[in-house]
């Protein structure tokens, strides 16, 4: 493997940071796709499909590099990771999607749901987090809410009202017949072929990744959370990112808020959990007096927006200007 140092010309390791990440987001998209295959063949629900393996698999970028920086000793780009992809799905996510798709309108499901669980999460993982380190014990209790998450999910549908389940159906029908997807009867080595190919893309991906966010750090003498908070956080939240803009230009802008807060749940419970499992967490001094105050702003915002049951134009251009303070807040710009 090449070794990543700041010796390297900052073209090239800018270079390698751009092409690690495009390993990182492309080796998930496959290990996603092949998932699925695998899941319909084995005649899975398609809501246990979208659930776990569409909920886990978007979260796979930041689960890889948070785990890789982990075994690094660079546990502070963990939390500066999940904090900045939380903040940038909300964020750049609603603020486009408002801006895109007009008024919004949010489902009940979405008000009186999932925007509860985001809030929850972000509470549990603001009150770990304060004291600037997430031990062993508070990662298992985080880990613990995961597996309750995963449960719930599985049992959603019993808690959406009728409105909710009849768009729901309605989606799922319009949503076979326009990908016209058939019952996998014949597992292909393609299928597996995009499993261990996306599973090799993506830990590599992960390693250069990391390497390059360290060899930045020093050659241009910006912290290490700061980039992670930054320049990570919004490459490993681009699928996401994607997902919603497709979903806001076909109307489905439910569908695009659903996205952004099932990731942020992961992000924390399943990242958080997972990694600190492994080793305690330690935030950066940046993560702490920046980053989990905006988090928590962030959060409360977008709580008290989707009250209204609609949101404006004018709305996700606030938030669009509020992500751009925070970014300038970062560098210390201002």
């Amino acid at each position: 493997m090449i070794e990543i140092t700041k010796e390297l010309s900052s073209f090239i390791l800018v270079g390698i940071f751009l092409v690690s990440m495009v390993g990182l987001v492309k080796g998930s998209d496959f290990l996603l796709e092949g998932a699925e295959r695998i899941g319909r063949y084995f005649k899975l629900p398609a809501f246990v499909i979208g659930a776990l393996i569409v909920g886990v698999g978007t979260s796979l970028p930041e689960l890889a590099s948070s785990f890789v920086a982990a075994m690094d000793g660079k546990t502070g780009i963990v939390a500066a990771n999940v904090v900045g992809s939380n903040v940038a799905n909300i964020l750049l996510v609603a603020g486009f999607a408002a801006i895109l798709g007009g008024v919004i309108q949010t489902t009940k499901n979405l008000t009186n749901i999932e925007i509860p669980l985001l809030v929850i999460s972000t509470s549990l993982f603001l009150f770990v987090a304060y004291d600037g380190t997430v031990s062993f014990a508070e990662a298992f209790i985080i880990f613990i809410t995961f597996i309750v998450y995963i449960a719930y999910l599985l049992n959603n549908k019993k808690f959406l009202t009728e409105d909710d389940k009849i768009r729901e159906a309605a989606d799922e029908k319009k949503q076979a017949k326009e990908n016209k997807e058939e019952v996998v009867t014949k597992l292909e080595v393609r299928d597996f072929a995009l499993l261990l190919g996306g599973g090799v893309l993506l830990a590599l991906g992960a390693n250069y990744l990391i390497d390059s966010v360290v060899a930045m750090s020093e050659k241009f003498d910006v912290a290490e959370d700061v980039i992670s908070m930054s320049a990570v956080a919004i490459g490993t939240s681009l699928p996401e990112i994607l997902v919603s803009t497709k979903a806001v230009f076909r109307g489905k802008t439910d569908l695009a808020f659903g996205n952004v807060f099932g990731s942020n749940v992961f992000n924390i419970l399943m990242i958080t959990g997972i990694v600190g499992l492994y080793k305690n967490i330690k935030l950066d001094e940046i993560t702490l007096q920046i980053g989990l105050p905006f988090l928590a702003i962030t959060t409360l915002i977008f709580y008290i927006s989707a009250q209204t049951k609609k949101i404006y134009i004018w709305e996700g251009l606030m938030f669009l200007i509020f992500y751009t303070f925070f970014a300038l807040k970062m560098f210390k710009l201002i």
